[in-house]
């Protein structure tokens, strides 16, 4: 077997064990070549996805415990603290990620360039970049989930219909398990 495969059975195995089923076109992000850190690191999608917060927070820190060089696990840290109002820690993880990136797919780094954008309020550069990914990728709760909030929040601003806030966030429904 290769890594993702196993990193596949993994989610799996995990979700299974949390009483969670993880949506089956999650992406499978570069993964670290320090075996230790990959457990922790979907315990933290995991517990993200179910909301549980500190529990999220305190797995992708151990992933990175394990390997400070861990892109994915310094982005979704990033995207957590932001989540739970942590901005500098979150900005100092997303720098961190950005440093890393080189070992990341291009769609991840497409990824991580548009939660910068938006991370550091850059609404009209996110908004289009946020749209791209939704068209383009496998349906991702987390790209869903702030394009309905840049459509809401900013859209009057930037002159994006009411109408294409609710389909962001119809389509976000559409894709979360629960």
């Amino acid at each position: 077997f290769d890594l993702e495969t196993l990193a596949v059975r993994l989610v799996d195995e995990l979700a299974g064990r949390s009483g969670r089923a993880l949506a089956s076109s999650v992406a499978v992000p570069p993964l670290t070549t320090v075996p230790g850190a990959v457990l922790p690191f979907f315990e933290g999608e995991i517990f993200a996805q179910a909301g549980r917060r500190p529990e999220a927070r305190e797995a992708y820190e151990r992933a990175l415990m394990f390997d400070s060089t861990f892109a994915m696990a310094s982005f979704r840290l990033s995207m957590l603290l932001e989540s739970i109002g942590l901005r500098e820690e979150a900005i100092a993880a997303s720098d961190r990620a950005v440093g890393l990136s080189a070992s990341m797919t291009e769609g991840e780094r497409r990824r991580l360039d548009a939660w910068r954008a938006y991370e550091w309020g850059n609404v009209e550069q996110a908004l289009p970049m946020f749209e791209a990914l939704a068209a383009s990728r496998a349906p991702d709760p987390d790209v869903w989930l702030t394009l309905a909030e840049i459509r809401f929040h900013w859209g009057p601003q930037l002159g994006v219909p009411r109408q294409e806030a609710d389909s962001a966030f119809r389509a976000l429904l559409g894709v979360t398990p629960d």
